[in-house]
Formats: structure tokens, sequence, C-alpha cells
């Protein structure tokens, strides 16, 4: 018997001991969930998401024995979520996202051992996971992501999760969880095999099917419009430690989303071995050198981002890589690219989209000097030929411009030609300057005897 239910009615259908599916979803119901749902020992699925029920759950709960689907997401339930679950156990799909629990989580989920998708997304927890949660290995679907957590089972990621060998989506991402990422996580069966991948859930909850390669492998076939790909989703934490190789093995992983977090390293070669990869997201790492080549193999690679990273050197070529945006590559100054800036080879073979600061500052120094030199040498041949001009225009022949410039400075040159002073004397009103030629031998050395304040003393003979 399935019934969709309206607000008055919900009290009496609680009573009906024959049901098994009752679906009150997206309604506007509101209060507090009632206990009479005890009454209905053949109910299997209950689902009244997308209402405003609030307070604690119903602890009467716990006595729907055959119960298989729980689906109270999107309500604002809070408080601890106070279930003795060992009295479930055919429970198949718990799915408690978006609402207000808290911490802690109840120990006796961990008995629920056909539990196969669990999601507690989006709510106030913040304490560790219980460590027997790890025993869940019928999970296929596990979410945590959008709470507080700051560590899982007394560390990161339990190195547990990789025995769950169903699990395909794991969703831990908006935490604050730290440590290294486990290397189990790179043991996860489910994501190795495309036999796994591609089992389907037949569930009839609204959880949908993932995306598989079609028959003729050229592409991917989504099964429903909605559905869920294979994902590991670990963004919006405090991660450190490096991206461990081995993660290559993980051939059926589509979503790979390990940004904002402060993982080290470099990116390993081995991801280009995941080649049902759609989305791989390592933002705002702290990750180094280059992005391997061998990533355009990564034919269905629609969403990438290495950006504000230390990566450096040339962006790969081919494939999907010119359909990025320069935002799936900025923060990355040692990056060159088509999309970004063209790669520059020096002489020790590095790739970089711009010199470094010190070969800029000699380059520029080095044009600086040569500007002067070929300024000042400009100047001086003008300053020669202007000379040369004017002292032909002054009629100087031009073998004697040339004698004037190569010869030594002379001592009168830099007071004058020589200056000969004639002093009037009454007694002597009839010498002239060739009776002085004649008597001082025409101003000979020999005839110096003194040298006064006007000037040299000749004797008369």
């Amino acid at each position: 018997m399935k019934a969709v239910a309206e607000d008055e009615e919900l009290d009496s259908l609680y009573s009906l001991s024959s049901l098994e599916q009752l679906s009150v979803s997206a309604n506007d119901f509101s209060g507090q969930l009632s206990d009479k749902l005890r009454n209905s020992t053949q109910l299997e699925q209950f689902t009244s998401h997308s209402n405003s029920f609030s307070g604690a759950l119903p602890s009467t709960l716990a006595l729907c024995t055959k119960l298989q689907v729980l689906d109270l997401q999107n309500n604002t339930f809070s408080g601890a979520i106070d279930l003795d679950f060992t009295g479930l156990p055919n429970l198949y799909n718990l799915d408690l996202a978006s609402n207000r629990f808290s911490s802690p989580l109840p120990e006796s989920l961990s008995s629920c051992q056909k539990l196969r998708i669990l999601s507690l997304a989006k709510n106030n927890l913040t304490v560790q996971i219980p460590k027997g949660y790890a025993n869940l290995t019928s999970l296929t679907f596990l979410s945590f992501s959008n709470n507080s957590l700051v560590n899982l089972s007394g560390g990161s990621i339990p190195s547990q999760i990789g025995q769950m060998e169903n699990l395909y989506y794991l969703d831990f991402s908006n935490n604050s969880l730290t440590g290294e990422i486990r290397k189990g996580l790179t043991e996860l069966k489910s994501l190795m095999s495309a036999n796994s991948c591609s089992s389907t859930l037949n569930i009839t909850t609204g959880i949908p099917l993932f995306v598989k390669r079609n028959q003729s492998a050229s592409g991917l076939q989504y099964n429903q419009a909605s559905s869920f790909p294979p994902s590991i989703l670990l963004s919006n934490n405090k991660l450190n430690g490096s991206i461990w190789p081995e993660i290559g093995r993980l051939r059926q992983l589509h979503v790979l989303d390990l940004s904002r977090n402060n993982i080290t390293g470099t990116i390993p070669n081995s991801v280009s071995n995941i080649t049902n990869l759609e989305t791989l997201d390592l933002s705002y790492n702290d990750l180094h050198g280059s992005i391997p080549s061998s990533f355009n193999q990564l034919t269905f690679l629609s969403k990438f981002s290495v950006a504000n990273n230390h990566l450096e050197g040339a962006i790969p070529t081919g494939g999907q890589f010119l359909s990025f945006p320069s935002s799936s590559f900025d923060g990355n100054p040692g990056l060159c690219g088509k999309m970004i800036s063209p790669c520059i080879t020096n002489n020790m073979g590095f790739r970089a989209s711009s010199p470094p600061t010190a070969y800029k500052k000699f380059d520029w120094s080095s044009i600086l000097g040569i500007t002067i030199s070929i300024g000042i040498g400009i100047a001086l041949l003008l300053a020669i030929l202007l000379l040369r001009i004017s002292r032909r225009d002054a009629g100087v022949p031009i073998e004697d411009l040339d004698e004037e410039i190569s010869r030594p400075p002379r001592l009168f040159d830099a007071f004058g030609p020589p200056t000969l002073l004639i002093f009037k004397n009454e007694e002597c009103t009839d010498l002239t300057i060739l009776d002085l030629l004649k008597s001082t031998n025409n101003f000979n050395q020999s005839n110096i005897i003194d040298c006064g304040g006007f000037g040299l003393v000749y004797k008369a003979d």
C-alpha cells in the first residue's frame, strides 16, 4: 500500500499497520514528527524530505523493524540522532542531510550491515565519526560534506575506507579535516573494476545511477539525468601530504576534487591513467613541478583547475586543454602556454611565461648603456662637424684646423695672443716699433733681463 498524505491525515496514516511505503515529501508539514509511526510495523520506506519538520527524531522509529529507507533530508530536525539502529537490520538507505543534527553520532549505526547509502551532509556535526562506521562495507554512497568535522576515527580519513569494496561516491568536502590523504583511498575496488561501477543500485528512493561508457566506448552514457558519477570529494579541508601515485589505479573515477587544502609535492603522472576522469580540481594547494604532459590523453576531461599553486613549465597541448579557460591556471607565475602567455626558453632550457627578474635587469641596463654611448658619440661628431663648418666660413683651411686640433695646447693659448705695451716718454718722442725690433734683435730671448708686472723686460742694444 502506498500513500501520499495531507497534513490532517498523518495521524490516521501512521495507524495503518499494513502500510509499507509512505511519502509525505515536498509539502508544508511542520512541527515534530509523530511517535505514532511505531504503529506502522510493516513500514519499509518512509520519505519526508523537503518539509519543515523540526525537533528530535522520535525514538519509536526504531520499532519499525522492517524499515529499509529513511529519507528525512531538507528539514530542520535538530539535536543528536537518538535512535537505536540495532533494531533496523534491513536499513539500506539513510538520508538525513540538510538538517541541524549535532554530535554525537550513534555508535549503533555500525550494526546496519546492509546500509548502502549514508548521507549526513549539511548538518552541525563536529566530533569524530565512530570507528565502527568503517565496518559498513556495503556502503556505495557516503557523504559527510558541509559539517565541521575535525577528524575521522582519530585520524584524517580512516584507512579502513579502502575496505569498502562497493564504495563509489565519497564526499567529505567542506569540513576541517587534517592530516594526510590515506593511501587506503587508492584501494577502493569499486573504482578499479568496470564491472563494479556498471552495477545498478536498484533503489526506489531517488538516488540515481551514475555514468558508464556506452557500447562503442567512444563516450559516456548517463542512465539518469541527475546521476551521481563515481567521485572522491575532499575539497575545502586542511589536508596535507602528497597525492599518492597509486591513485591512478582508480580507473573508473569520474570526479576528483582535492581543491583548497594544503597538499604538497608534485602531480603524479599516473593520474592520466584515470581515463574516465571528467572533473579534476587541484586548485588552491601547494603543489609544485609541472602539469604532466600525459594529461592530454584525458579525453573526457571537461572541468580542470590547478589555479593558485606553485606549478611551472609548459601547459600540455592537445586534447581538452585548449577548451579550458585561463582561470584554470591563474596563480602559477611559472606556467606558460597558448591559453595564458607564450613560453620562453632560456639557455638552461627553463620554460616560463617571462624571463627571470635578474635577466630582465641585466638586459635593461645593457640597453641603457648602449643608448648613452651612442648619444655621446653622436654629440661629439656633431661638435666637430660644427667646428669645421665655422672655421671654413672664417677662411681657415681645413688642414690648419686639423693641425690645430691635433697639436698640444700652448702656454699663451690660455691667455690669448702676446701683447706689446709701449709707454709714452716725453724724452723719446720719435721712438718707433722698428727701432724696438732692431734694438732687441726682434725681441730675442737673449735680450730678456727680467719679468715685470706688465710682462717681459728686454734690453736695447
